[in-house]
Order: structure tokens, then C-alpha cells, then sequence
């Protein structure tokens, strides 16, 4: 969607301590994302085990766009992390598509609450705040979005524009630094 390095630095986080997972098998982050992280448990349990292990930050983000706005609604929710920011998030997944387009036959193995995040926010953690972000006249960015309006710490910031790229939207508007300076 963006260069990340080019993300970081428009955004200030260049400076701060990052975490930064990649989903190489395309799988929502269920498959794993390593030899060692090979499925979503041990991804959550790792990251768990990563914020326990530095006492010393006070607070917590979790980000991404398209897939990783889903991941980081979903690790966001488990870790309670106090904001997600979510670009153009998918918000349920339908699995014979996604069977088909990775040629897995294990999906049916996704949780409920993972297959439809409203199911996982209707359970609200108590702490995290959902911001998402989307261009309004993306039909399909938009229909995610709204489907989780409404439940427990989600704020919707719809953006000009029609198309799933709301990153790249938002920075010619100069409104991405903007939105992430002002966590």
C-alpha cells in the first residue's frame, strides 16, 4: 500500500519502538508467520509474553492496513493494546474465498469471532479504542466498516476518496501524520 519505511517517517513512529509482524502465507495471520509462530495462538501468546517482558511502556498501539487492519484489530482486542488504528479493515472473512484464493482446506478451524469481528467486539475488552479508517466511497471499505459501528470503542473516520489505498488518500491530504501524531 505504502513503503513502510516512507509510512514511518511521514507518521513520527520511525522513532518509536516497533513490533512488526508480515503474514507471508496470506492467511489472515492463522497459518503463522514463522517457523516458530506457526499458527494465531502462538503469534498472541508471543506478543502477550513481549508487552509483559517491558514493564517500562505505558502505552500500547497496534496498526495496519487491509489484512493487518484486521490483525490489528484482532491482536489489538487480545493484548488490549490502548488504540488500534485500522486502514480499510476487512471485518469478516469468507472462508470459501479465502480457500480458494490460498488453497487451504483448514480454514474452517478460524473461530467464530475471528471469521466476524463484530462478534469479537460485541465482547468489548474494556480499554482499546478502534479507530477506522476508510474511504467513504469505497463501497466495500465502507460495508466493513460500518458493520462494526457502533460496538464497544469503535470510532469510525471516514476519508474522501474511493479507493481501498485510504493511506495513500489520507497522506496526499495531509491528514495521516496528522490523525497518528494526535494519539
Amino acid at each position: 500500500m505504502m513503503d513502510p519505511l516512507t509510512f514511518f517517517s511521514t507518521t513520527g513512529l520511525i522513532d518509536a519502538n516497533l513490533v512488526i509482524l508480515r503474514d507471508r502465507h496470506l492467511c489472515f495471520y492463522h497459518a503463522g508467520i514463522n517457523s516458530e509462530l506457526t499458527d494465531f495462538d502462538a503469534i498472541r501468546e508471543h506478543l502477550i509474553a513481549c508487552r509483559q517482558q517491558m514493564p517500562s511502556v505505558r502505552r500500547a498501539f497496534s496498526l495496519g492496513t487491509s489484512m493487518g487492519g484486521y490483525a490489528a484489530i484482532l491482536f489489538g482486542h487480545y493484548l488490549k493494546t490502548d488504540v488500534v488504528y485500522a486502514f480499510a479493515p476487512q471485518t469478516s472473512l469468507d472462508l470459501d474465498i479465502l480457500a480458494a484464493w490460498r488453497g487451504r482446506k483448514d480454514l474452517r478451524l478460524f473461530p467464530k469471532e475471528h471469521r466476524d469481528l463484530a462478534v469479537l467486539l460485541a465482547n468489548y475488552n474494556g480499554h482499546t479504542r478502534y479507530k477506522v479508517f476508510y474511504c467513504e466511497g469505497h463501497a466495500k471499505d465502507r460495508a466493513f466498516a460500518e458493520r462494526i459501528s457502533g460496538l464497544g470503542g469503535v470510532e469510525l473516520y471516514p476519508q474522501p476518496g474511493n479507493i481501498h489505498e485510504v493511506v495513500q488518500e489520507m497522506n496526499k491530504l495531509g491528514r495521516l501524520s496528522e490523525e497518528l501524531l494526535a494519539r
